[in-house]
């Protein structure tokens, strides 16, 4: 067990904590940028006329990316769903756009590969890894990414060491803030839910740690160029005393813990 420090908060006793990967550990701003564009190109020229309606169904205005957006925060299938609906609404059916979205996403993958080498570690993601584990805290890995792409992440990076799990989403877990997702995790690393700790960059994040009753979830700002708001997490006020405390931070660096 440790106490983690948030700032100049204390969270304790903690046994696990489970992190997202894009936009608190790796930087992904500008791949997901060129990313959304490339399918969203891709989608114009299957099926004329949905540009627009697609980049801001990923969470684009103008040319920024939101780092609350779908793109940022989604899944491969809800990013997949989320093109095929906004097509639909061009006069599209849906199978077609759907077809068309799973092509789009995919051709827009192997353009921009291997991703790993696209987003790299937000300065102090290393260090504040190798301080939790000084700790004696047991470290996962929870993010809406493939985990095929986790594996290839933490092995790009030299990272396998720290982390005791690894989960991402695929056919048998669509999204990470879908009950069950993060509990699914704990259970591996055998904690309970009271001494568990979310650290993540968007309101999912938190979804997730309150689906699982964790003690604590941490929102890291700073991995955007432009320093993000998170304006609203969703309450329950009959059940407010099981929610995770909140702490947010800038930087990772404003992290750390002692055993």
């Amino acid at each position: 067990m440790a106490t983690v420090l948030c700032d100049r908060r204390y969270f304790a006793p903690i046994d696990a904590v489970f992190f997202d990967k894009d936009g608190t550990l790796a930087n992904v701003a500008d791949y997901l940028t060129s990313l959304g564009q490339r399918q969203a190109d891709c989608m114009e020229t299957a099926l004329p006329g949905t540009k627009a309606g697609v980049l801001k169904a990923l969470g684009f205005d103008n040319s920024s990316l939101s780092p609350q957006g779908l793109l940022a925060v989604g899944s491969r299938s809800e990013t997949i769903e989320g093109i095929a609906s906004a097509a639909a609404v061009e006069g599209y059916s849906y199978q077609t756009a759907l077809a068309a979205a799973a092509a789009a996403t995919a051709a827009a993958d192997r353009e921009i590969s291997p991703k790993e080498a696209f987003t790299p570690l937000i300065p102090g993601a290393a260090e504040l890894l190798a301080r939790l584990k000084d700790a004696r805290l047991k470290l996962a890995l929870t993010s809406a990414d493939s985990q095929e792409n986790l594996q290839r992440f933490i092995t790009y990076y030299s990272l396998s060491s720290y982390f005791d799990h690894i989960q991402g989403t695929g056919a048998d877990r669509p999204s990470k803030t879908e009950m069950g997702f993060l509990k699914t995790a704990r259970q591996a690393l055998r904690v309970a839910p009271e001494q568990s700790m979310v650290i993540g960059d968007a309101r999912s994040d938190y979804v997730m740690a309150r689906n699982d009753r964790a003690a604590a979830c941490v929102l890291v700002l700073g991995g955007w160029p432009v320093p993000q708001k998170i304006y609203s997490l969703p309450s329950d006020k009959a059940d407010q005393a099981l929610a995770p405390a909140v702490c947010t931070v800038e930087k990772l660096s404003q992290i750390t813990a002692i055993s």
